[in-house]
């Protein structure tokens, strides 16, 4: 029969010789370290501001297809609500012709709208990262104009 050897017990001198004593902190608290790292971060002011100022942009960019997107948000049709920016609706669902995803910047499906007293709520910016905008008051390569 072997006998494993034990491995040496830490002592402190607040601990008896031969008894181990475990970190004394909360589990979910940051370790002395960690705090000392922290402080030094906080100390730096444009570091730490230039944080915050990332994480608030990250938060934004989170929402970004509720800032700028080419589908509206809610549109109030017949008594019903319809929500376009989450569920794709075919354009006879508004009193179309065709089977296929409504446009909803298209000027004859905006008049169907209208003509039964629906209500559009739009984002903020009216166009998608991939939306061309073929209403243009002058050719496309030309220089951009505040009238859009």
């Amino acid at each position: 029969m072997t006998i494993a050897p034990v491995p040496p017990v830490e002592t402190t001198a607040l601990s008896p010789i031969g008894e181990a004593v475990p970190p004394s902190r909360h589990p979910l608290g940051i370790s002395p370290l960690n705090q000392r790292r922290w402080r030094n971060f906080k100390s730096n002011r444009r570091g730490y501001w230039s944080f915050w100022i990332f994480a608030l942009l990250f938060l934004v960019s989170l929402f970004a297809e509720l800032i700028a997107n080419d589908r509206p948000f809610l549109i109030k049709f017949d008594g019903k609500l319809y929500f376009p920016a989450f569920v794709t609706y075919p354009e006879t669902a508004f009193g179309g012709d065709f089977e296929t995803a409504a446009d909803y910047r298209d000027p004859y499906l905006q008049k169907l709208i209208k003509e039964k007293n629906g209500t559009v709520i739009w984002p903020l910016i009216r166009y998608s990262y991939s939306t061309h905008n073929l209403d243009l008051p002058t050719p496309a390569p030309s220089k951009p104009t505040w009238m859009l």
